[in-house]
């Protein structure tokens, strides 16, 4: 069964091992300790579904690496959660401006902490399929308009919704006048 992949970043060993016996049992943990290792693991195949994200790091703290990771293609499209102990609410708004989607402040319901991180990877989840249905339909849009076959396409009471250009050269007929007529008018 496909597990989501959760990227936890935090330079303190006791914080991660906490997120990962919240999350284990429904997610792929991966891990990294400070902000290098975090950017390379987001770049890495597969990518993570999530990353949540320790603000105070030594070396390259949370805010960099989210600004870096906002900033590169591959990785723009990934959901970071701030976890903190940070209670700054200057610190939430400069997270969320970065990008991030969340900001949880430590100490933290582990129940509700798993709720709105399952709530973030299921939405970047149906991101991922509404991308992949929108590739699909501009290739079959392709192979429509470009196949040399006549198309006509009808609704459920036989009535010509859309033809392909390949059916106008063939048959002579405009677009316009066919839309909207039963296709017993060839």
């Amino acid at each position: 069964m496909f597990q989501p992949l959760i990227l936890i970043v935090d330079d303190y060993l006791p914080n991660t091992d906490l997120l990962t016996k919240i999350l284990d049992a429904d997610y792929s943990i991966a891990s990294a300790d400070n902000g290098l290792s975090a950017l390379a693991i987001a770049e890495a195949s597969p990518q993570p579904d999530l990353i949540l994200l320790d603000v105070a790091m030594p070396g390259m703290d949370g805010f960099e690496v989210c600004r870096r990771l906002k900033q590169n293609p591959k990785t723009v499209g990934i959901p970071v959660i701030f976890i903190t102990a940070k209670d700054d609410e200057s610190d939430e708004e400069s997270g969320l401006n970065l990008g991030a989607v969340d900001y949880i402040t430590k100490p933290f319901s582990n129940a509700i902490t798993k709720a709105r991180i399952g709530n973030h990877v299921r939405q970047r989840q149906e991101s991922k399929h509404r991308a992949a249905a929108f590739e699909e339909l501009q290739v079959a849009g392709l192979v429509y308009n470009n196949v040399r076959e006549g198309i006509i396409l009808t609704d459920a009471n036989n009535t010509i919704v859309a033809v392909n250009p390949a059916f106008t050269q063939l048959t002579g007929y405009k677009a316009a006048e066919v839309l909207g007529k039963n296709p017993r008018i060839l």
